[in-house]
């Protein structure tokens, strides 16, 4: 994982709601990397939960600092990004 980060698929491709699992790597800042400008405005849904440490992310323009246990529901062709 020399990035960092590792994205994997759970769902079928083909459904209306999609599920990753997002590993980052430690204390791995995404913001000092490629990875700060990622978004995304899909045609699925997206749910997320927190399991272990925080994350920051920006969805259509309104900024969440998630912690341990916190979800989160993205609406197909919603702009979305990691900071």
């Amino acid at each position: 994982m020399g990035t960092g980060l590792k994205v994997e698929g759970l769902v079928s491709k083909k459904a209306t709601l999609n599920g990753l699992a997002i590993t980052i790597e430690g204390n791995k800042n995404l913001e000092n990397n490629d990875f700060k400008d990622m978004s995304w405005g899909h045609s699925y849904d997206e749910v997320g939960i927190v399991i272990k440490g925080e994350l920051q992310l920006e969805v259509d323009n309104v900024s969440y600092h998630l912690y341990e246990g916190d979800t989160i529901f993205i609406s197909s062709g919603t702009p979305h990004r990691y900071r």
